[in-house]
């Protein structure tokens, strides 16, 4: 006996109506995700100065001095290292940290995550009470979100005593 009805299938109401949700989805989605690129990013440059800081330390603790240096923008080169070196200056831009005369303390030096945001840079001046060594440094940066108490879109320096915002 043969069984003669409707063929079965999807009308094509029904398959605009699916077609329109998973659109409202994807939409939803690809806003969300930006905010968490954002968040991503920012975490990557409050752990990028604390590497710094911590790396900045060990140097000075070697010199007794930070790297004599001024508007230095950090990590620009392509392999940035962090290093006491024959010249006296810290920052080598070198391809390889093996061209490095002397300790490394930072095998690569970050850069900020967006390629032609705001430049991490660097500034120490020399200090005469510490035998024309500098006794600190600035680091400046800015964070696109609100995270851990910062402000977005505020210039922030990084300092031997932590980060603040930078004075006018």
């Amino acid at each position: 006996m043969s069984h003669q009805g409707k063929a079965r299938g999807f009308t094509l109401v029904e398959l605009l109506v699916t077609i329109s949700i998973i659109g409202v989805l994807a939409s939803i989605t690809v806003i969300s995700v930006g905010n968490v690129r954002q968040l991503a990013r920012d975490s990557k440059r409050l752990a990028d100065m604390k590497q710094l800081q911590t790396a900045l330390e060990f140097y000075f603790n070697q010199t007794n001095g930070y790297p004599n240096l001024q508007n230095v923008t950090m990590g620009a080169g392509a392999g940035s290292s962090l290093c006491i070196s024959a010249d006296g200056k810290g920052f080598q831009d070198e391809p390889t940290p093996a061209k490095c005369t002397g300790t490394i303390f930072m095998t690569r030096v970050p850069a900020n995550p967006i390629p032609g945001g705001q430049d991490y840079v660097y500034n120490a001046s020399p200090d005469a009470q510490n035998n024309g060594k500098p006794a600190t440094y600035t680091i400046s940066f800015k964070l696109e979100t609100d995270m851990a108490g910062l402000a977005r879109n505020t210039a922030y320096v990084a300092t031997p005593a932590g980060i603040r915002p930078q004075p006018q």
